[in-house]
Order: structure tokens, then C-alpha cells, then sequence
């Protein structure tokens, strides 16, 4: 059985902890981090932002994704972890939900 690192999880958990009060994000901070950190092309199969996925059910992970939206924080995807354990790509769900919120970054504002 697979378990997950306890370091891994705390350190991951500290980090969307903090990030609940830090000011939200701007367009432009979201396009530099992006170009680092560029979302998935697609949300992938386990995405917070799938209706009915485990992720989307998880009353933590939806916690998570939830207060991200509202305090306008980054969302990462967990599927693709580097080697310390911590995302590494932002969520294309989260990606396409802000991007509903401020059609100016799909270029049509």
C-alpha cells in the first residue's frame, strides 16, 4: 500500500493554508506564473473541478478549491507532483473557472 509522505502532506498543506491570506492574484502575476507553471491542457480525470470526481467530493480538496476561487488564489493541479511531492502545474479546471469570471483573459474584453 502506497501511503503518502507525511512531510509531503504537511508541507502541502501549510502552503494552501497560507495561501488563504495572501491578496489574490492579478492577471498579470496569473500569466507569469503560467509561464512556469502552465496548466494541463485539459482538466485531467481526477480534477477538483470534474463534477463527481473523488477530488470534487472530498469535503477538504472542495474546502480548498472553494476558498481559492473566492480569495482569487491559484488552485494546483494534483495530479503531476515533482520531487519533493509538491504541484507543479496549475489547474486547468481552476484555469477555465477564473477565466468564466474574467472573460477578459480569453481576449474577449
Amino acid at each position: 500500500m502506497n501511503h503518502p509522505n507525511p512531510m509531503t502532506t504537511d508541507l502541502l498543506a501549510l502552503a494552501e493554508m497560507e495561501a488563504i491570506f495572501l491578496p489574490p492574484i492579478s492577471d498579470s502575476e496569473l500569466e507569469e506564473l503560467a509561464k512556469t507553471n502552465p496548466p494541463l491542457a485539459h482538466k485531467c480525470s481526477g480534477c477538483a473541478y470534474r463534477m463527481g470526481t473523488d477530488a470534487a467530493n472530498n469535503p477538504t480538496t472542495a474546502a480548498n478549491r472553494d476558498d481559492c476561487d473566492r480569495a482569487g488564489h491559484p488552485f494546483w493541479c494534483h495530479m503531476v507532483r515533482n520531487d519533493l511531492g509538491m504541484p507543479v502545474h496549475l489547474c486547468a479546471g481552476w484555469v477555465d473557472a477564473r477565466a468564466s469570471l474574467h472573460p477578459s483573459e480569453k481576449g474577449e474584453g
